[in-house]
């Protein structure tokens, strides 16, 4: 059942459901509202925060009414016609229609929840023993010495690799750069670290083009990427291409270590569970009821809770993500003799899913004893496959 107040609005459960739990939704929280076909027939909205987290709101639930006039009156621009082509749409049951949101219509459609949590600290660890350099060919970080127990090493990027840079801010209000090079690998430098001018002055003269307007936009939002600027393709083309005419070595190292790279992944697979791969190809050929079968036989066969946990979970995913469409194989960790942790990442149609499986080797088959599925990297990755 739908509840509507001055302050807030959500959904409470009359009665004990196991799939699905109460929420409760600030308005003053809210930063995209789109609308989508939860299932076939039932038209809903998808309700994204400052976090980035989407929450469902199915029309056809008790007191939608009282929604629908709170949104009329709120959000006078709301797009009641997308609404309406949501409603009517039949041909793609994942495509969604944005009918609100607190950045332009543009902008919100790019925005980027980040994959993996940058230094955060209530005492702004973030500068201390880290001092910001700029210079006319790279840029980066020098760390002065180590803070507490978390190693930091230093770093560089050259100006020339840097593919785009958003803006993204973090607790306790930090805004900083999120620079993109052209494997999509990512540096975040923030505004309370030694040196930061020295930066802002730097991108304001390299990038006249940069969209300053995003940047605080950006400052709106938590743990969000906002597109501030984004090299020409051609430019890219170009700098490749001069790349590799300098420097031939380089090109040479990346060949190596691409080499090497392919075949320790191709090791890495040899060496995962065939329980693992089989619910994979499954999932992917088939279904994730199918999948979760192959997983969970053995072991997991009589917890519910499991079951329902991870099936329910990546339905939603589904709903957001699309459909799945592959995988990779991260890393395969043994622990003792009998043991071994896989790390993966699944592939949807518009993002992935990061997951890992502890899989036990009882003398007769490898079977599946946990498993976790999340959208966020860092809370299923340890520090050192992030590059932490």
């Amino acid at each position: 059942m739908i509840f509507v107040n001055e302050e807030s609005f959500g959904v409470t459960f009359t009665h004990y459901n196991e799939k699905w739990s109460s929420r409760t939704l600030r308005w003053a929280d809210v930063r995209v509202m789109d609308a989508m076909q939860l299932a076939s027939g039932n038209v809903g909205l998808v309700v994204r925060t400052a976090n980035g987290q989407p929450s469902f709101i199915s029309a056809n639930s008790e007191n939608w009414s009282l929604l629908e006039e709170a949104i009329r009156t709120r959000y006078p621009n709301f797009d009641w016609e997308n609404f309406q082509k949501a409603k009517d749409n039949q041909d793609d049951l994942s495509k969604s229609f944005r009918c609100w949101g607190q950045l332009s219509q543009e902008i919100s459609k790019t925005i980027v929840p980040i994959e993996a949590n940058p230094p955060r600290s209530n005492s702004n660890s973030c500068q201390k023993g880290q001092v910001i350099f700029v210079n006319d060919e790279s840029f980066g970080v020098t760390v002065t010495h180590w803070f507490g127990r978390r190693k930091r090493q230093s770093w560089s990027l050259r100006w020339e690799d840097v593919m785009a840079i958003d803006a993204m801010r973090i607790e306790p209000g930090y805004i900083g750069f999120v620079f993109l090079n052209a494997e999509n690998q990512w540096r975040f430098l923030v505004e309370d670290m030694e040196n930061w001018n020295a930066l802002e002055k730097a991108v304001r003269n390299r990038y006249p083009d940069f969209n300053w307007e995003n940047f605080e936009l950006a400052k709106n939002y938590v743990e969000t990427r906002v597109p501030c600027w984004k090299r020409k393709k051609a430019e890219a083309a170009q700098g490749k291409q001069t790349n590799m005419a300098i420097d031939p070595k380089r090109v040479f190292m990346i060949l190596l270590c691409t080499f090497f790279l392919v075949q320790t992944t191709a090791k890495a697979a040899d060496d995962v569970p065939p329980v693992v791969i089989s619910g994979l190809n499954t999932y992917r050929t088939n279904s994730l009821k199918a999948a979760y079968e192959i997983w969970s036989k053995g072991t997991l066969e009589n917890d519910k809770a499991s079951r329902e946990a991870a099936v329910s979970g990546l339905t939603q995913v589904e709903s957001i993500y699309g459909k799945m469409t592959g995988y990779d194989i991260v890393k395969v960790v043994p622990v003792g003799a009998v043991v071994k942790r896989i790390y993966f990442v699944v592939h949807y149609e518009k993002g992935p899913v990061y997951a890992y499986f502890d899989c036990y080797n009882t003398g007769e088959k490898w079977v599946v004893t946990d498993l976790l599925f999340h959208t966020k990297a860092n809370l299923v990755f340890p520090a050192s496959l992030l590059g932490g």
